[in-house]
């Protein structure tokens, strides 16, 4: 078995995904990377997506992907199927799978060390969370996160 941590962007890049599946056109503003890691991404992101009934794969996530995705989008009025989307995804995972939740995270060691490194507060929840939930694996597609992986490795 594989345990596979989703930082809360995948939400957002599966959507994207669904939105092709669907035939729609997917806009440039769907995404904010260069059009080659567009493709590259959608690419990795679909065949893992693709693989969790082939091979032993969980999905999990914590409370911060709700937070992100559903009630910060609410506030900002995002397009009601997006928003209806990414609620259906968070509670899928809720399922699915446990929701890692630490209580008293921002005095956790590992989570002060992680924000020392310059980790934002919301990733630095997410990555601590993965680590102490002991998830095998962080998938994200977060730049911040990914510029500042060979420090995050040694924490």
């Amino acid at each position: 078995m594989i345990k596979l941590y989703l930082d809360s962007n995948i939400a957002d890049w599966t959507y994207v995904i669904f939105k092709a599946d669907w035939g729609e056109k997917i806009r440039i503003k769907d995404t904010k990377l260069p059009i080659k890691m567009k493709i590259e991404q959608y690419v990795c992101l679909r065949f893992l997506m693709d693989l969790d009934d082939e091979w032993d794969i969980i999905f999990g996530t914590s409370n911060m992907m709700k937070k992100e995705n559903i009630i910060d989008f609410e506030k900002s009025r995002i397009d009601t199927d997006k928003l209806g989307f990414l609620s259906i995804f968070y509670e899928l995972l809720v399922n699915k799978t446990q929701i890692t939740h630490i209580k008293d995270l921002e005095n956790n060691e590992l989570f002060k060390c992680i924000r020392g490194i310059g980790i934002e507060h919301k990733d630095a929840i997410h990555l601590a969370e993965a680590k102490i939930g002991q998830w095998d694996c962080f998938i994200t597609l977060d730049d911040n996160i990914l510029k500042k992986r060979n420090a995050i490795e040694f924490t």
